[in-house]
């Protein structure tokens, strides 16, 4: 039993670094965008805004995937 708990905490630390991962990918693209010119002011407000939302539900939801399962 414990083992199983082990490996599921060990599950969801690499979804977290994962994530985290993604994050920063996306984030660096946003700023690239930015500097190239093809993204104006409220469309990096709005993509900024679903990646910092919606990674941590990502987190939450598959966390409690993985601890119902």
């Amino acid at each position: 039993m414990l083992l199983i708990g082990m490996l599921l905490l060990l599950a969801l630390a690499l979804l977290s670094f994962a994530a985290l991962a993604f994050l920063g990918y996306l984030l660096l693209m946003v700023v690239l965008s930015v500097a190239a010119g093809t993204w104006t002011r409220p469309r990096v407000g709005w993509a900024l805004a679903a990646v910092t939302i919606g990674l941590p539900l990502a987190l939450i939801v598959g966390g409690a995937i993985l601890t119902a399962g």
